[in-house]
């Protein structure tokens, strides 16, 4: 090969690798750009991983990112690969890792909007409605941030609709249908109309309830029995996440013999052999007592400084709160001296 073909091709394989990092830097670029600004050798990996993920070659992807870490010096680098290392994890459809590499990421102060809103979506879903509220936030306030030219409307239009929904779930109506109303000043989101029908059965308006339920019939109308099924429990109080439902009041007796019979076996910790099984048992008796409940319960069972603690977190639903409450009313009080009980969001 003469000295000059070799020339032509490097220099081809230099605009090849310009080309990719700015398509790489259109979709990831507040978070693209500034990472490995003085490595030009970690740059060209990076746009290689890149560029298998596209492809959905994760596990080579994956390969070339983990070739990375020891290059990550400043915030900016830090944040990027973390970010695209929970981007791997999703593609994989690890949950849990990609949750966790987004939020790692969001540590290093990056203003790209996208893991929030990631964070944000998988929390919701699991009803931990406070860490949502946070990242639809920082989502929000990324996406503001952008000139008017290069704000992703749309995004922000359903980033404020998922908020609305989100502090509907905490009971805080007022908040919610500010978010509602913000979300109505950007592009429609067919799908609002439902968000906002839930939230005016929540707030007790049933005419508003109504009107967005039509506005939902020609906008979405694959939506609309669910969300009228779902407004409907609303408004007639039989909804446990916003009303007291009947439960199983006659199993609280037997819940805390049980409980007075093994105390000593729900004295372990996490990481023990034990835990798993104490936590099954108090998860059993839970959905026994609870049988609204669609969700899997959620508690901590731990040491406390003085004493042993169980916590039960009722995810804002008023009918587990107001059933928690009669539980934990019903205690022998001699487990008092040993336990303490209490109720979190």
């Amino acid at each position: 090969m003469s000295e000059q073909n070799f020339e032509f091709d490097y220099e081809q394989a230099k605009d090849k690798l310009h080309q990719s990092w700015e398509v790489h830097r259109q979709a990831f670029g507040p978070i693209l750009e500034p990472a490995f600004s003085e490595n030009d050798n970690a740059r060209i990996r990076l746009t290689a991983a890149l560029n298998h993920i596209s492809r959905r070659e994760v596990k080579r992807g994956f390969e070339l990112l983990q070739s990375l870490k020891g290059d990550c010096v400043y915030a900016a680098d830090k944040a990027a690969w973390f970010f695209f290392m929970g981007l791997c994890f999703e593609m994989a459809g690890a949950q849990e890792q990609m949750v966790s590499c987004y939020q790692k990421s969001d540590e290093f102060g990056h203003r790209f909007y996208l893991p929030y809103l990631k964070v944000a979506r998988y929390a919701h879903l699991q009803a931990n409605f406070e860490l949502a509220e946070k990242n639809y936030c920082e989502g929000i306030d990324c996406l503001q941030a952008k000139e008017k030219e290069e704000r992703e409307d749309k995004v922000l239009a359903s980033a404020y609709t998922n908020l609305c929904s989100c502090l509907t779930m905490m009971h805080r109506y007022d908040k919610a249908e500010q978010a509602l109303a913000k979300a109505a000043m950007l592009p429609v989101q067919p799908a609002s109309a439902a968000t906002a029908a839930v939230l005016y059965a929540a707030m007790g308006q049933p005419d508003k309830t109504a009107r967005c339920l039509t506005q939902l019939a020609s906008q979405r109308s694959d939506l609309l029995e669910q969300t009228k099924a779902t407004a409907e429990k609303i408004l007639n109080s039989e909804h446990p996440h916003f009303s007291p439902v009947p439960f199983e009041h006659g199993m609280i007796p037997l819940f805390w013999q049980w409980f007075a019979e093994n105390e000593t076996t729900l004295c372990c910790l996490p990481g023990q052999e034990e835990y798993q099984q104490a936590c099954g048992k108090l998860a059993e008796w839970l959905e026994k007592i609870f049988p609204f409940m669609e969700r899997k319960f959620q508690f901590v069972l731990g040491r406390g400084e003085e004493k042993w603690e169980l916590k039960l977190c009722d995810r804002y639903a008023v009918g587990l709160n107001f059933g928690f409450l009669r539980l934990l009313a019903a205690r022998p009080k001699e487990l008092d001296n040993r336990w303490k009980f209490r109720i979190i969001h």
